[in-house]
């Protein structure tokens, strides 16, 4: 029903700084690759591991990747929202009754976290800079 995540007053309130980056889910990395560099015309800025890449557009990002719970050609994609500090959002949620889709995801320059949103469409929380 709507309202069913309000809070209360006083308590805290994740704060969003910036969408960071719009995502698709993608069943080949390298050949995606491929299709946005060579096909599209975007510029390669980053890759992790072999499941996640990322193309810089004037400043924001365009990824692409492979994760457990998207699945290309369902999954319709998912916004990345920008936070300060990703544990502390994961404990506010869970203390709001939503349950991550993931563990929190570390990289070597971020953090993130799968979010359900009440009709099953999956955003991120993403901390970059990393918190120390």
């Amino acid at each position: 029903s709507a309202g069913e995540y309000l809070c209360l007053p006083g308590e805290k309130i994740m704060k969003i700084r910036d969408i960071d980056f719009v995502a698709y889910p993608v069943s080949d990395l390298k050949r995606s690759i491929d299709f946005y560099t060579n096909v599209i015309g975007l510029e390669l800025e980053s890759t992790f591991e072999d499941s996640y890449a990322e193309f810089d557009i004037n400043g924001k990002a365009f990824a692409i990747g492979m994760y457990p719970s998207w699945v290309p050609g369902q999954t319709k994609g998912a916004v990345a929202f920008n936070i300060e500090d990703i544990y502390a959002a994961r404990e506010e949620l869970r203390l709001k009754g939503v349950e991550p889709v993931s563990d929190v995801i570390e990289t070597p320059v971020c953090r993130m976290l799968f979010v359900p949103d009440p009709d099953g469409n999956t955003f991120l929380l993403h901390e970059k800079p990393k918190k120390e």
